[in-house]
């Protein structure tokens, strides 16, 4: 029988992986924001860096194809992107750095092709990433506690540190059926009846 004092840090525990899951959610929810605001720009030929680097290769077309070609490849690297970014929130964390440094490559380019855009979309990835980043190493350290993933104490601990009855049913002693209170001794009733 464990004790529930082993598990005073569940709770603890329990609160610092939620924490953790918002942080992973909110870089994922901000991957889409930016990847939906950048396939509905490839439509228009507005290119962001990194994100637009396949849909730049048709930019060099003038003509209706080449800027459909274009949008058409920067909505499916979004998609592919938020796909990743999905992975990344739900399994494999490993990802996040793939979007810290695609965020960091995007200001990068940005400052360097002086994108506006670009500018202002990349610290806020840089910053929710490198947010997912420490969550990461935090992450690893709650796998290796006792109780992960849910932090909930088994139903037979909980059972078996309940107080024993004192009602338990070795130790009492038998008493017939009858009226209730009133105790009857077989072996007198015997004995004096012979």
């Amino acid at each position: 029988m464990q004790n529930t004092n082993s598990y005073d840090n569940y709770e603890d525990n329990r609160m610092k992986l939620e924490g953790i899951r918002k942080t992973y959610k909110k870089g994922f929810l901000y991957t889409c924001a930016v990847c939906l605001i950048t396939a509905f720009l490839g439509v228009f030929g507005v290119r962001i860096e990194v994100i637009s680097a396949a849909a730049s290769i048709f930019d060099s077309i003038d003509s209706f194809m080449g800027r459909f070609f274009g949008g058409f490849t920067q909505i499916a690297s979004c998609m592919i992107l938020v796909f990743l970014a999905y992975l990344a929130w739900a399994n494999f964390r490993k990802l996040n750095i793939f979007f810290l440094v695609i965020y960091l490559l995007i200001f990068i380019f940005g400052i360097k092709n002086h994108s506006l855009l670009s500018i202002c979309i990349s610290p806020a990835g840089i910053f929710l990433y490198c947010l997912s980043l420490s969550a990461m190493f935090d992450h690893r350290e709650l796998e290796k506690e006792e109780g992960y993933p849910n932090f909930r104490i088994p139903v037979e601990e909980l059972l078996a540190d309940k107080p024993e009855e004192e009602n338990d049913q070795e130790t009492q002693e038998y008493t017939p059926p009858g009226i209730p209170g009133l105790k009857s001794d077989y072996e007198d009733f015997f004995k004096s009846h012979k």
